[in-house]
């Protein structure tokens, strides 16, 4: 089985309104409603499809709209609300209800074929659209295609996007947009001046250039990372000593009962210029220490274990010759990072506060409007005057981004010296 996670498109918040009613007194408009009333109903025809709620609300759903009224706001929708929404909420046009999902056996993307039961219908309530194949196996390739149908029955196409090619997103294991609004950023107004959120992209991008960053940073992987093909010099006292391999990034993500390329499976190879073929190691040799990146190959029963011991034939010639070293004879496939839900608070912690700097010092510039130190207004002797902490220096939460500045200049010193005493073990 696969899972394959789709992210809402990107939507242009061009046609955007609030939820809005006839009567003063109501506040909610309640579940099973076809009809409803929008603060501003220009750029919404027949056919449109809308977000009703903030994406990733636990609220919001995709509507089409069946009828337009635009002289008394009013609209009629092809089907009941499946949610109660509070009157005020945003309301945004989308421009694609479903996805189309295809598989293939390559990247090359005309040979994928549609999948059973596609197109599936858009999820507003998560960042994720989420697609269980389960015929899908971890050779597959895949790609989705946005649509928007006639009707969400009718899968007639009105528009399609271009077809792209799906890959893993293993930024979300260590980080999810939610836990970072969540856990960093709670009591913010994460909205523009008209008080519609910002896009998820904006976190997504924030949180994955923190983990690039903190990575290069500590030079250890975070996330889990697939290395293919990593070459290691031989060295016969090394090799003598059960094939001691250092390898290049760590921690080691390595579970035995799992085969290459799965998340957790590993391959050491032996690739020898004259011989006629590769030889790869049972994994059942494989001793590893994880957190420091060392393999060991220590041979169990079985007709390979003369290959430890010298007697490889054209594999291994260089030992009886007495050669002490050759390059590139080893090539190791494997996987780097933690795994998924493992990764250690202290670092989590370093790249939420870190991914809080690209989304705050916008969100910030915006606070009581763009350049706006202070604002007041008079009307017949009464007057409001509102002063907020933008300045040429200062933005709405410089206070809280220079909290966390301190913090980390405290905390990434730390986490440096403590994986830097990994480095000088191996070395």
């Amino acid at each position: 089985m696969r899972i394959i996670k789709v992210p809402f498109p990107d939507v242009a918040f061009y046609e955007k309104t609030r939820l809005a009613s006839q009567d003063p007194d109501q506040l909610t408009l309640q579940k099973g409603s076809t009809l409803l009333f929008l603060r501003n109903p220009t750029g919404y025809n027949v056919n449109d499809y809308i977000v009703i709620e903030a994406f990733e609300s636990d609220s919001a759903e995709i509507i089409q709209i069946m009828d337009v009224d635009p002289s008394s706001h009013m609209f009629d929708l092809s089907t009941p609300t499946l949610e109660d929404h509070s009157i005020g909420v945003v309301v945004v046009k989308t421009p694609y209800n479903k996805v189309k999902i295809y598989r293939g056996t390559s990247t090359d993307l005309t040979t994928h074929t549609e999948i059973t039961d596609s197109p599936f219908r858009l999820r507003a309530d998560n960042a994720y659209t989420y697609v269980y194949d389960m015929t899908g196996t971890n050779a597959d390739y895949y790609s989705y295609k946005f649509i928007r149908t006639l009707t969400m029955e009718d899968n007639t196409e009105l528009a399609v996007d271009v077809q792209t090619l799906f890959t893993e997103s293993d930024y979300d294991s260590v980080l999810t947009v939610k836990n970072l609004k969540d856990w960093f950023m709670f009591g913010l107004d994460l909205t523009d001046d008209d008080g519609y959120p910002f896009p998820n992209s904006m976190f997504a991008f924030a949180i994955r250039a923190a983990i690039d960053s903190l990575e290069k940073t500590l030079m250890v992987k975070i996330k889990p990372t697939q290395i293919v093909s990593e070459w290691h010099d031989y060295y016969r006292q090394e090799y003598q000593d059960f094939a001691f391999i250092q390898l290049n990034n760590w921690p080691i993500i390595f579970d035995n009962t799992k085969n290459w390329p799965e998340q957790g499976g590993m391959q050491v190879t032996l690739r020898y210029p004259t011989a006629q073929s590769d030889i790869t190691f049972p994994k059942e040799w494989y001793q590893v220490r994880a957190e420091r990146g060392h393999v060991h190959l220590v041979p169990t029963s079985g007709s390979l274990s003369q290959i430890m011991i010298g007697k490889g034939g054209d594999y291994l010639t260089f030992v009886f010759r007495g050669y002490d070293w050759m390059p590139n004879l080893w090539h190791i496939d494997y996987w780097a990072g933690f795994p998924q839900g493992q990764c250690p608070n202290d670092i989590i912690g370093i790249i939420g506060k870190m991914a809080c700097f690209y989304p705050l010092n916008i969100a910030g510039d915006l606070v009581g409007g763009i350049a706006i130190a202070s604002k007041s207004i008079g009307v017949d002797g009464l007057s409001q005057s509102i002063n907020t902490t933008s300045s040429p220096e200062n933005a709405g939460y410089s206070a809280r981004l220079r909290q966390y500045e301190r913090e980390l200049k405290i905390e990434i010193p730390r986490l440096i010296a403590y994986y830097k005493s990994f480095r000088m073990s191996v070395c």
